[in-house]
């Protein structure tokens, strides 16, 4: 690491008497300046200082010498409050250089600061016009004993001159006794600028430093706290390689800001968002050449990582090296969580919600996985050995079927119980029935069905076999005659548990559902009902279903004329003539 280096001669620079000139030039995004504000914080813990004030200048659009010196007189804070930002107090603070006289500053602070704000619209009123140069010159003459940083040097406005600039720098250095520091990309000056660079720089300054930090202490820069997120983030992005700190500051931002998103949830998914967002911050940011191409990683699929898909060629070169890059990361597919921090990235929000149950949905199945885990590796007890170990074996298979009910399929349930039956331990295994179906009952109801799934094999342990069937009928959701008619009129069959349903229902139940109807299927489901008493020996219950149908139809037929001949078509023997309208109306 270099900043140490750095930062001893930025001290000696600073606690020297002498008016010196130092520049730092480095290339875009390393930190130059978020290493300078850093530096000049610490510079608050110390009391030997051998300058009065501090004046931070950015050159961005700045096109004019005044324009300069204005600005560093307006910038300037005391020295020992040289943290602070410029404030509208230390404005006025500063303007108490130009006058001894409590009562002139008092008088002025109005006026000043408001002919400064418009001074050059002010130049231009004869009137006025000759206040002016005072305004400026005073201003200037106060700068003494500075410390002076003029930042953006390779942003400077047009109007400004290279030789301009050196030249205020020296007459600050030689004749107003300032310290001063310029922070500059050198590679962003065009050749004009560069050659002006070149001429003035044995003349004007006194040091010149090439800020060229380690990948680590850019790293360091930005998570330098010690803190869990520092920690981990240092990490991943050591891993990469990222030494550009403004990429390092948004990856900063952007954990701190998803991060809280997992709390309570899996580690998994906390080192997930570490991981992923640390490479996809890097990639959608970043000018480095070795930087995976931010779609490319954002598409990424298993597939592609191993080149399943296409036909490897010599122009693949540059994907080859990225998927060579991501595969060292440990980073194969993007998944819906990356996709998400991904739409985070471009749309600079998060949809917090659809986070959240992305988030949710990959816990819900990492729990699955780990609990099934733990499952197997107590039967890895059994597998796995000829030891005498049935007490270790017992008590793993006991712990991990507790934890892991809600996730172990109904045949593994019959596998454990059916273990324990063999070991003589049959109070156990029913201990466990009780609680496997005590724990789907609750959180997967769906599970305790009479018919197993396909994929399932067939349920041997008779308790288990029962248990489930029990739980079936209790969790099975209440029919109705809108169901159940419909269905059996389609079929022309039904079951046991239809036909006791059916004979349960009440005449009122019949005689709503008849109504509520509108279905040019009607009379068919009337004549399923009907059905039921038409059977040659019919049973108790079929004589119930047709009595309480019959039952209902007759209320319906007693309500209007129009329904007494609707209902003549069943043929309910209401009039000697039924059987003629039945088939006229049918």
């Amino acid at each position: 690491m270099i900043l140490p280096d750095v930062t001893r001669v930025l001290e000696s620079f600073t606690a020297s008497g002498e008016a010196e000139a130092i520049s730092i030039t480095g290339d875009w995004g390393v930190g130059k300046t978020y290493y300078w504000r850093s530096f000049v914080g610490s510079l608050s813990q110390r009391n030997d200082l051998q300058f009065t004030k501090y004046s931070y200048v950015s050159l961005f659009g700045l096109s004019s010498l005044p324009e300069v010196r204005d600005a560093i007189f307006d910038n300037a804070v005391p020295s020992e409050e040289i943290s602070a930002e410029p404030s509208l107090s230390s404005f006025f603070g500063n303007l108490a250089a130009i006058t001894d006289s409590g009562g002139a500053l008092f008088a002025i602070k109005g006026v000043f600061s408001r002919a400064r704000k418009h001074l050059g619209t002010i130049e231009k009123v004869p009137a006025i016009s000759r206040v002016s140069p005072f305004l400026r010159a005073a201003s200037y003459f106060a700068i003494s004993n500075y410390l002076v940083c003029l930042d953006d040097v390779e942003r400077k406005g047009e109007g400004l001159s290279g030789r301009d600039l050196y030249g205020l720098i020296s007459h600050l250095k030689e004749r107003r006794n300032c310290k001063v520091v310029i922070i500059l990309n050198s590679d962003s000056l065009d050749e004009s600028e560069r050659s002006e660079y070149d001429q003035f720089r044995e003349k004007v300054f006194d040091i010149e430093m090439s800020f060229r930090p380690t990948k680590a202490d850019c790293i360091s820069l930005v998570f330098g706290d010690g803190s869990d997120v520092s920690v981990k983030a240092i990490r991943y992005c050591g891993e990469l390689g990222i030494n550009n700190i403004r990429v390092l500051k948004r990856i900063h931002r952007n954990l701190n800001y998803l991060l809280p998103f997992t709390e309570g949830l899996d580690p998994l998914l906390e080192e997930q968002i570490f991981h992923s967002t640390v490479l996809l911050t890097w990639s959608y940011n970043s000018r480095q050449a070795d930087a995976p191409d931010y779609d490319f990683v954002k598409k990424l699929g298993v597939a592609d990582m191993f080149s399943l898909d296409v036909e490897t060629t010599e122009d693949d070169t540059e994907e080859k090296e990225w998927r060579d890059r991501l595969w060292n990361y440990k980073y194969t597919s993007s998944d819906e969580i990356d996709l998400e921090i991904c739409r985070f990235l471009e749309n600079g929000y998060l949809d917090s919600d659809l986070f959240r149950t992305v988030l949710n949905q990959k816990n819900k199945e990492l729990t699955q996985t780990h609990t099934r885990n733990k499952f197997e590796a107590a039967w890895r007890l059994f597998h796995d050995s000829f030891n005498d170990n049935e007490a270790e074996f017992i008590e793993e298979l006991s712990r991990a079927f507790h934890e892991s009910a809600r996730w172990i399929s109904r045949a593994n349930v019959d596998a454990a119980v059916r273990i324990l039956r063999d070991l003589d331990r049959s109070e156990l295994a029913d201990k466990f029935i009780a609680h496997w179906i005590d724990v789907q009952s609750r959180e997967n109801a769906s599970s305790l069905t009479a018919e197993p799934d396909h994929f399932d094999r067939e349920i041997r342990d008779e308790s288990l076999r029962v248990a489930i069937e029990n739980a079936a009928d209790q969790n099975m959701p209440i029919p109705t005659l809108d169901e159940i008619v419909p269905r059996i009129a389609g079929n022309e069959g039904w079951g046991q548990k239809d036909e006791e349903f059916l004979s349960t229902a009440s005449v009122d139940d019949f005689y709503y559902y008849f109504k509520r109807t509108e279905d040019r299927n009607l009379t068919t489901y009337v004549r399923t009902c009907l059905k039921f008493g038409q059977f040659l020996n019919p049973t108790g219950p079929m004589r119930t279903i047709s009595g309480k149908a019959i039952e209902a139809l007759r209320r319906i037929e007693s309500e209007s004329k129009l329904n007494e001949l609707r209902i003549r078509k069943f043929g309910l023997g209401t009039k000697p003539d039924d059987a003629r309208v039945d088939k006229q109306l049918d």
